[in-house]
Parts: C-alpha cells; sequence; structure tokens
C-alpha cells in the first residue's frame, strides 16, 4: 500500500478549498458546490503525489558511494588481483555507510562463498533499486580476467561520471528557475494580503457586510498563498516546496495583521 503524502494531501486540501469558495460564489450554497469540490480533492492529491518528489536524494548518495568504491575496485584488477582480493582491499580503503557490509562481504567471498551471495547483506542495506543495479556488476566480474574485469568495471565508472555532470549541469540549470520562484514566495503573498484589505473596505463602504464570505475569502487567498509556491516549486522541480509555502503563508498573515493595524 502506498504511503500517504502528507504534503500532498494537506496541499490538495487548501486547492479544494479554493474551488469550493469559487464555485459557492458562482452557483450558489447549494451541495453542487460540495461535490464538485469533494471531486477535485483525489484528482488535485494524486497529481501533488506524483509530482512531488520524496527520495531522490537518497538515490544519489548510495549510487555516488558505490560508484566511488567501483571505482577503487577496477584499480585494483588492473593491478592484477585477484576478485577476491580487489574487492577486500577496496573494501578496506573505502569510506561511507556501506564500510562495514563492504568489509564483510570481502571476507564471506574470500572464504568461498558465492558473490551473490557474499554481496547480500550490502545489497539489503540498500534502499535505492539503481544502487543495487550498480552493485550487481560484481558478481558478474567472477567470469573475467582481472586486467579485462578492471576495464569493465572502469568502462562502468566512466559512463557514471559522464552521466552525473550531465545530472550536475541539469540540477544547475533547476536552480536557476528555484531562484525565479522565491522572489514569489514573499511578493505574492503580499498582493493577496493587500487584496483582501482592499475587499474588505470596499464592503464596509457599501454598507453590505456578510461575515461568512469575508471570511471565506480571506481563508481562500490564505489558501493560495501557501497553494502557488508549492506548485510553483514542484513546477520547476525545486526543493523545499513546503517551507516555501510556509514562508508565503506567514507572509500573508503577517502582513494583514501590519497592514489592519495601520488603517483606520
Amino acid at each position: 500500500m502506498r504511503r500517504l503524502d502528507k504534503a500532498a494531501a494537506f496541499f490538495s486540501c487548501l486547492s479544494s478549498l479554493c474551488c469550493f469558495v469559487a464555485f459557492r460564489l458562482i452557483l450558489g450554497p447549494t451541495l453542487l458546490s460540495t461535490a464538485l469540490a469533494l471531486t477535485l480533492l483525489p484528482l488535485q492529491y494524486l497529481l501533488l503525489a506524483r509530482l512531488h518528489p520524496t527520495r531522490v536524494a537518497l538515490g544519489s548518495e548510495e549510487a555516488w558511494e558505490l560508484e566511488s568504491f567501483l571505482h577503487n575496485l577496477s584499480v585494483k584488477l588492473g593491478y592484477g588481483l585477484s576478485l577476491e582480493a580487489a574487492l577486500q582491499r577496496a573494501a578496506q580503503e573505502h569510506e561511507g555507510g556501506l564500510k562495514v557490509e563492504l568489509v564483510e562481504a570481502s571476507r564471506r567471498l574470500e572464504a568461498g562463498e558465492a558473490p551473490e551471495e557474499a554481496l547480500r547483506p550490502v545489497c539489503a542495506r540498500l534502499r535505492s533499486s539503481g544502487a543495487g543495479r550498480l552493485l550487481s556488476l560484481v558478481p558478474r566480474l567472477a567470469g573475467y580476467s582481472s586486467p579485462k574485469a578492471g576495464r569493465m568495471v572502469n568502462e562502468v565508472v566512466r559512463l557514471l561520471e559522464r552521466n552525473r555532470r550531465i545530472k550536475e549541469r541539469l540540477l544547475s540549470s533547476i536552480r536557476r528557475e528555484e531562484l525565479k520562484v522565491r522572489p514569489l514566495s514573499m511578493l505574492h503573498p503580499c498582493t493577496l494580503a493587500a487584496l483582501y484589505l482592499l475587499a474588505r473596505q470596499m464592503v464596509e463602504l457599501t454598507g453590505y457586510v456578510d461575515p461568512f464570505e469575508l471570511i471565506a475569502l480571506n481563508v481562500s487567498l490564505a489558501s493560495l498563498s501557501a497553494i502557488t509556491p508549492f506548485y510553483a516549486t514542484l513546477a520547476v522541480a525545486g526543493s523545499r516546496p513546503l517551507q516555501r509555502s510556509l514562508l508565503s503563508l506567514s507572509t500573508y498573515v503577517a502582513l494583514q495583521i501590519v497592514l489592519a493595524s495601520l488603517l483606520p
């Protein structure tokens, strides 16, 4: 069963609340407004849960650690060492969270266990499918001579390094786009807070005051101040969308309090 994405659930509820207020103003206080808003709720949740990244950083760290280990292993194999000896030395020189498991795997391999069985504890420790596929290269080296196995691993590492450089350029482009979202987290709630106070002043001037409509408008604008940065951050594949949304919502509330205290 898929785990509940709390951030996606929270912002889909806020978005559905905005839709309910809009439908109520258009269609009136009918059951149709509630039904339409509730219909959009699961659809928005599925969209946000699909867009919201949760485990990208974890997979990247594990893949980078195994890439470093394989590079060291290819160097040892290039010296003419056997797979068992190369794996043992590479595991002893490795620095990372998998060092204990790799050292134990090298000992079990040296004791005569099959490579797949020796590396099983390491695979059980991994939480990234990409890192698991990367580690599956090691058992396949047993059927090759040490120099050829070293060249094969070195070629794989070279391709992985090239792929990482491409990803780094992509991440750099994403960060540039994310810089455009940061001002939005401040300017957008300021505009919405000013819009609400303007609407309240106009309502007081006309003499027609409906408390429910004012509350609904305030809640709807507050929800928009939190939703927009969240969607915008996901659209550019940026990081920390929840933090941007909370910053925007806090700005909306704080500015509304300040403006309300300054205006008569």
